[in-house]
């Protein structure tokens, strides 16, 4: 079996556990939120995190085959979802007030197994999360660059496995718990975050790849509506979380998001106006060149969208001018 088919079996995988947890969560079934009875959860927004984390690896192991496409669009939403959810958790950890992610869409009980408080992932498992989005990230940046991803494949095998051995010895430290500081990692959280960093490195990419992707204009579309509704349903959701039990100690939580929102969707869209302005500059870069005499030079004709056209129409036109 091919390596990228078995990087999408794990990505699939980790998509459904998220969802049969998510599920577990919303009916209350015990065994589908910690997988052991009487252990540490995984958290509503973990949950969550894995479906979106799910969508970003299948993408990016279809990326091998060259396969970009709809990964374009799915990847820099899935890391935009993930990112509000445990940067906010984080910033508000930092801070010391609860930022409503927490106990969105569903509360957990104040008696919860290894829990610094209700609702809060482990602080590695916020870590993960945003190694994931940086993967996805670097996938789009540059469809080549596949060393990063295999180190960062690494470093989230290690934290799963160090989670793993954890419960498997009964050493609450190796899965991050620090009682009244720190959240432990729940088992099944562990295996996930191991499968993913196992798929990361599997990951290799052909030098004769020939990408095909989407026309720049449903891209746009697309990552512009995103960037609008995201940040409004997170928004109205956390506020509606908060205000529900609202009193002087939650005044931080609306700061909290609305300073994270901001920043994410500023670095959202910078992200859309790079992956745009980028080849183009490079285009830019190759006629300087040409317009001195470096006749050597060629447009990079990965893409199948119309940048790509326009650098192979370039390359044609320079060939038949040399």
């Amino acid at each position: 079996m091919q390596l990228y088919r078995i990087s999408k079996i794990i990505s699939t995988s980790v998509i459904l556990v998220g969802l049969l947890v998510i599920l577990g969560w919303i009916l209350d079934i015990p065994i589908l939120e910690s997988a052991v009875p009487n252990e540490v959860t995984m958290k509503f927004s973990t949950a969550i995190s894995f479906v979106f984390s799910g969508i970003i690896l299948y993408f990016v192991s279809s990326q091998s085959t060259g396969k970009i496409g709809a990964g374009q669009i799915a990847i820099p939403i899935a890391g935009l979802v993930v990112f509000l959810f445990m940067v906010t958790l984080m910033v508000g950890y930092a801070i010391g007030t609860p930022s409503g992610v927490e106990q969105l869409f569903v509360k957990e009980k104040l008696e919860s197994v290894k829990t610094s408080y209700p609702g809060m992932p482990s602080i590695p498992t916020a870590l993960s999360f945003l190694l994931i989005v940086s993967v996805g990230i670097i996938s789009l940046s540059n469809y080549r660059r596949s060393k990063a991803t295999t180190y960062i494949g690494y470093a989230i095998t290690t934290i799963g496995s160090v989670a793993i051995i954890g419960h498997l010895t009964s050493q609450p430290l190796l899965y991050y718990y620090v009682e009244n500081l720190n959240t432990g990692m729940a088992i099944h959280t562990g295996i996930l975050f191991t499968l993913i960093g196992i798929s990361l490195r599997l990951l290799k990419i052909s030098e004769n790849t020939v990408y095909s992707t989407i026309k720049i204009q449903t891209k746009l579309f697309c990552l512009f509506l995103a960037s609008s509704i995201i940040p409004i349903v997170f928004i109205v959701g956390l506020n509606f979380t908060v205000t529900q039990n609202f009193d002087m100690s939650h005044t931080n939580s609306v700061i909290v998001i609305s300073s994270v929102t901001a920043i994410s969707v500023g670095l959202f869209s910078w992200y859309t106006a790079r992956s745009i302005s980028h080849p183009i500059t490079d285009l830019k870069n190759i006629a300087t060149r040409i317009s001195k005499g470096d006749f050597s030079v060629k447009a990079n004709e990965e893409s199948s969208d119309e940048i790509g056209q326009l650098s192979k129409s370039f390359n044609q036109m320079l060939d038949s001018v040399i």
